[in-house]
């Protein structure tokens, strides 16, 4: 049985340094859904003003180390952060807790909008399959793919066009866009991660930079794109919408 009390003082914590987050990004304005699991157990609360409210414990089959963003039935369907007791206890957990919230943001912004424009969500959900994000079958270890996606782990940014246009030549037009979809979404929650680390004197985060690639490829190579992009148009660090276009046009 989870400690509501020793889960409150954790989320007091969390609470101190969101606050101090909004100077990373104004997303940290927002209060949103949090749930915590531990033996079974998923402890929900909901926003409430600037603070939390617990709304009740519900049993839950879930990983122990779990640390993930998704719609909860407890919640009313909103996205709600899902994380492991453990998370409440260590600064670097509660920075994963706040890159999760980052993916409650983009859910509220704009997220099902978007991927109403996909080709590969669309056939995934005529098919009943809501996982492809986790499960697409991506050619990550087809030889050309790596050659012109480690020259962006490389550091090589001005060769950006000519990666982008190569990737365009080797990938599927679903794989293409499921790449994309993949850096919008956790390269800018591993963008913002990696900033507030900074702010709070943690190490960087940059698993995924190396091979063999996968599906976490794509959340350093978004976030190296992502911070390429916003230094020449500062503003898609604020428009997600127009983010996600510009990196689908690229």
């Amino acid at each position: 049985m989870l400690l509501l009390k020793d889960v409150e003082s954790g989320i007091s914590k969390l609470l101190e340094m969101k606050k101090k987050a909004v100077e990373v990004h104004p997303l940290f304005r927002g209060v949103y859904p949090l749930a915590v699991f531990s033996g079974g157990e998923l402890l929900v609360f909901e926003p409430e003003g600037s603070s939390y409210r617990y709304s009740g414990s519900f049993p839950a089959e879930l990983p122990e180390e779990i640390f993930a963003a998704f719609p909860l039935k407890e919640t009313g369907w909103k996205t709600a952060a899902v994380v492991s007791r453990r998370a409440l206890s260590s600064e670097e957990g509660l920075v994963f807790i706040l890159h999760e919230f980052v993916h409650c943001y983009q859910a509220e912004c704009c997220e099902i909008e978007l991927k109403r424009g996909l080709r590969i969500a669309r056939e995934y959900w005529e098919r009943g399959d809501y996982s492809w994000e986790l499960e697409h079958p991506f050619p990550y270890e087809d030889g050309r793919f790596v050659e012109l996606y480690s020259v962006l782990l490389g550091g090589e940014l001005e060769r950006i066009p000519e990666i982008r246009a190569g990737l365009r030549e080797v990938l599927s037009e679903k794989d293409f866009e499921y790449m994309v979809w993949e850096e919008w979404k956790e390269g800018f929650a591993r963008l913002i991660e990696n900033r507030l680390r900074a702010l709070f004197g943690l190490p960087g985060n940059h698993a995924g930079g190396e091979r063999p690639f996968s599906r976490v490829t794509f959340y350093e190579g978004g976030a190296r794109l992502i911070e390429w992009l916003c230094k020449a148009e500062p503003h898609l660090y604020h428009d997600l919408r127009a983010l996600f276009e510009r990196m689908m046009a690229l």
